[in-house]
C-alpha cells in the first residue's frame, strides 16, 4: 500500500497549495511533519503560479491500494 503525504501551505495570493511527498515512512510524527513545514516556509525555496508559500495549513496521509483487473480482448 502506498503512503503519499499531502502538505498544504497558505501562498502570497492567500489560497491553498498542495505539495505531495510519496512513498513515505509510516512512522511520521505529527512533529516531524511540522517542522518539515516550516523548513520549506523558512527556506521560501518553491514558488506556485499563486505565488511563495507563507504559512502552513494541514497535512495529511494518503493511502492508496491498486487492484489490477485481468481484461481479456
Amino acid at each position: 500500500m502506498a503512503k503519499d503525504l499531502v502538505m498544504t501551505f497558505i501562498n502570497t495570493k492567500g489560497s491553498k497549495s498542495n505539495m505531495t511527498v510519496k512513498n513515505v515512512k509510516d512512522n511520521l510524527t505529527t512533529e516531524q511533519i511540522s517542522n518539515v513545514m516550516d523548513l520549506i516556509v523558512g527556506k521560501n525555496i518553491f514558488e506556485t503560479k499563486q505565488g511563495d508559500f507563507i504559512s502552513k495549513s494541514g497535512a495529511v496521509l494518503v493511502e492508496t491500494t491498486k487492484t489490477k483487473y485481468n481484461i481479456e480482448n
